[in-house]
């Protein structure tokens, strides 16, 4: 879904806008992988 998305916003907007778009990106997957990791620690 996210690449979709990705590929998606790539043909429409600037390359400013695609590394501002990526670096959201790799935040929101660095935040999912901490919360995933820090949830199976937990258990």
């Amino acid at each position: 879904m996210l690449l979709e998305l990705k590929n998606r916003v790539t043909f429409s907007t600037t390359p400013i806008e695609v590394q501002i778009l990526f670096s959201i990106f790799h935040q929101l997957d660095d935040i999912q992988l901490k919360a995933e990791s820090a949830y199976s620690m937990s258990c």
